[in-house]
């Protein structure tokens, strides 16, 4: 995590894109490892092996999850750093436009952040 977040930062990324850059370049697949141990051991090597990437697997998810939790509080995310927890992790930050079409019907196109959210108003 360290690591990518120095390079992200020596690219000159912003800091959302950090956060974003550092988890995909860190949290690994299991599943696949989980998959090659099954293929490659049998008996109690199997046991051993397959603890390997389950560990790993939950380190991953307590230190990855923590790392995303401290980057939203100290507002390194498009999240508000304010907001429940339980609201950021249902909620999509990265709306772009949003089109009122009729009175009951929102058009919304993702990518830019919430404070550069465009409407318009399409007149019958």
């Amino acid at each position: 995590l360290v690591a990518s977040n120095i390079m992200a930062t020596f690219l000159q990324l912003r800091k959302p894109e950090r956060v974003t850059v550092s988890v995909e370049c860190c949290y690994q697949n299991v599943g696949i490892a989980t998959s090659v141990a099954i293929t490659m051991f049998k008996g109690d090597e199997l046991q051993r092996a397959i603890g390997v990437p389950i560990f790993y697997g939950v380190a991953e998810a307590v230190i990855v999850g923590l790392y995303c939790v401290l980057a939203w509080k100290f507002g390194w995310t498009k999240a508000p750093k304010n907001e429940a927890l339980c609201v950021v992790v249902n909620t999509s930050y990265e709306i772009q436009e949003c089109k009122l079409r009729e009175l009951n019907e929102i058009e919304v196109v993702l990518g830019r952040l919430p404070s550069d959210i465009v409407v318009h108003h399409d007149e019958p």
